[in-house]
């Protein structure tokens, strides 16, 4: 159980998170505190005791339960701060082996930074508290628009450089093909400077060695120029052809890449939340949202935040 080769990285782009804690407890309200302020995430609670007799089975239920979510992209598992015995259930066997047997990533947020329990050590990843599980599991817009911004940065780069790399071959052997006299010219000067090697040398070359320079001269004279000229021709277009079918492919492969982080990071706009039918109450003395019915007293002033304009309200007896 506490392998880490078992240990599974966290969704880069969470759309649900199953919360396993207690619907009355202090750790819900703060992970939904710092769930608000970042990416628009579908939060599902499974309600479950975190302390007492029958809390771990309790918390196994809850694990069991809210993976039957098929959309599920990663789990919670929470409770605030206690004292070492209010703690026990998250040291139980049957807990831990939840957890391991959890089919998507478990985030642990039990207790403050100095509490450690054998449901942290199993969990995927441990954080040092249920605000601080939250900021690890849903990320923040600005760094989805900062890395979307990144990527197509990279690739902008990334294919300048290949197009480049291409087009300056490509320039190399079109002048090839168009003067394969310089080829030629490169042999007349390499034959000029044996020549007058040979010259400046005089008695001192035997015989032998003059026949061997006479072998190479006209090796020289005699190469065929054209052979050179069609091996540049072929992989000219050889090149070409590879260029035509690599280009689109690449860019499509990069644009498609550029489109789905876009796609998803519309989708985790709070906008689209509210663009479903869902609404957002603000309380009017306070000027926080509210989470229960019982955070508003009769009589108070409440707005309305709809998907297009704000609704006027007021609570009543």
């Amino acid at each position: 159980l506490l392998d880490g080769d078992r240990k599974r990285r966290l969704p880069l782009f969470p759309k649900t998170v199953g919360v396993v804690t207690s619907a009355s407890g202090a750790a819900l309200h703060d992970i939904v505190r710092v769930a608000r302020g970042r990416a628009a995430v579908r939060l599902v609670v499974a309600d479950c005791r975190v302390q007492g007799e029958g809390s771990a089975a309790s918390i196994v239920r809850a694990l069991e339960a809210v993976q039957r979510l098929p959309e599920l992209d990663v789990v919670i598992l929470s409770r605030g701060g206690g004292a070492a015995e209010d703690l026990g259930s998250f040291n139980d066997e049957a807990v831990a082996r939840a957890i391991a047997a959890c089919r998507v990533p478990v985030v642990s947020g039990v207790g403050h930074e100095v509490d450690t329990t054998i449901a942290d050590l199993v969990a995927d990843l441990r954080a040092a508290t249920p605000s601080n599980a939250a900021e690890l599991v849903v990320p923040e817009e600005r760094a989805l628009r900062e890395r979307i911004e990144g990527d197509r940065r990279r690739m902008v780069r990334a294919m300048t450089t290949e197009f480049g790399r291409a087009r300056l071959r490509i320039e190399r052997l079109e002048r090839l093909v168009r003067d394969p006299r310089r080829g030629l010219w490169a042999i007349r000067e390499r034959l000029s400077f044996l020549r007058a090697s040979l010259a400046r040398a005089g008695g001192r070359l035997g015989t032998e060695r003059r026949r061997s320079l006479d072998r190479l001269a006209r090796r020289l004279i005699t190469h065929d120029v054209r052979t050179r000229l069609g091996e540049d021709r072929g992989a000219l277009g050889r090149l070409r052809t590879r260029l035509r079918e690599a280009g689109p492919p690449m860019v499509a492969t990069r644009q498609r890449r550029h489109g789905q982080l876009v796609a998803r990071l519309d989708a985790l706009s709070p906008l689209k939340v509210l663009a479903r039918g869902y609404a957002i109450a603000i309380h009017g003395p306070t000027g926080r949202a509210l989470l229960r019915a019982d955070e508003a007293s009769p009589g108070d002033a409440l707005t309305l935040r709809l998907h297009e304009g704000d609704l006027r309200a007021r609570v009543e007896p």
